[in-house]
């Protein structure tokens, strides 16, 4: 995922993206608050993640990490506040579940502080080896996990490991990526790792889905480049942000530009797809039903995309591999 390379401002636009897509999606609003903290603007990461509590009061990971902004940023009457809210049978984060445990003095947190050393020593049982902080990676992932567990309940066709996220396959154009990956759940057994050589098995195909999903990857393809907002211009990826031209860059420079696109947007898996649902279309659906319109879409897709698909990569071997899926039989 983005998260995970580091890009924190392409990331947090993809999870607030997802927010305003579901204004009730209080993962979407924490993942972004998590990045916006990355970021280093510790308070606007406080009004996203309280703004999370507020859509859900229960969030308890979320009240987990806001405790965490508040006492790194010395608010300890804050942090106290919102970690001593946390049922102790809820506290998962032994940092945070230690840090209270200083913030408690008196005798009027006697009780409280006698449960939560019960829920202490209930974690530690439960660990092999010595407690680890709750870093935000590791609090990324169960987000990731969250954000696809709640995706396959809206939509009950769709297969572990997909989700309506920005993950690697869910890139920065996120409404085409959201319904790419639903499509592509309920095509597939599971994720493909084509750089592993994983089998391709397809569960689910029908003239609908098959059509959906190739007009969506036409119109993504013919929405190159992409990654691009007013903050950066483009000019990580020497492309003008507007038209897609070159900047005043070196050929290499232009190259690994380009190629860093492709792999943030994950297309290679994308068209690999695409080719192994062209391809289960011609042998399981009829002539009549074949969507030959999206076929003929998305070859014209591919056609324009040329000029910017490097030669002698895996981008340019996928698009080889799905234009010849789609050459007319």
């Amino acid at each position: 995922m983005l998260y995970e390379r580091g890009i924190f401002r392409e990331a947090r636009r993809c999870y607030q993206r997802a927010f305003d897509l579901n204004p009730k999606h209080a993962v979407a609003l924490l993942a972004a608050g998590v990045c916006t903290h990355k970021l280093g603007d510790v308070d606007t990461a406080i009004r996203s993640v309280n703004e999370a509590l507020r859509i859900n009061p229960t969030y308890w990971e979320a009240a987990s990490y806001l405790g965490h902004l508040f006492y790194d940023s010395k608010r300890r009457d804050e942090a106290r506040q919102v970690w001593s809210a946390i049922p102790e049978v809820k506290f998962h984060d032994p940092i945070a579940l230690k840090r209270l445990l200083t913030l408690l003095t008196g005798p009027a947190w006697a009780e409280k502080r006698k449960a939560l050393r019960a829920q202490q020593r209930a974690l530690e049982k439960a660990r092999a080896e010595e407690p680890k902080p709750e870093k935000a990676d590791a609090l990324m992932e169960k987000l990731d996990e969250k954000m696809e567990q709640g995706s396959l309940a809206q939509h009950p066709h769709g297969n572990a490991g997909w989700g309506g996220m920005p993950t690697a396959l869910e890139p920065a154009v996120c409404e085409t990526g959201f319904a790419l990956g639903k499509i592509l759940s309920r095509v597939f057994e599971r994720r493909v790792n084509f750089n592993k050589g994983d089998s391709a098995r397809i569960v689910r195909l029908d003239k609908n889905l098959a059509e959906t999903y190739l007009n969506g990857l036409a119109g993504y393809l013919d929405e190159f480049p992409w990654l691009f907002d007013a903050e950066n211009n483009g000019a990580q990826y020497g492309l003008d942000h507007k038209s897609g031209h070159t900047a005043s860059i070196s050929p290499d420079e232009r190259l690994k530009g380009i190629l860093k696109i492709y792999e943030f947007a994950d297309t290679v898996a994308l068209m690999l797809y695409a080719k192994h649902i062209v391809v289960a279309s011609r042998k399981k659906l009829a002539k009549e039903v074949f969507p030959q319109v999206a076929v003929v879409r998305l070859r014209e897709a591919l056609e324009r995309l040329k000029p910017n698909v490097p030669l002698k990569t895996l981008v340019y071997e996928a698009w080889l591999e799905l234009r010849a899926a789609l050459e007319p039989q």
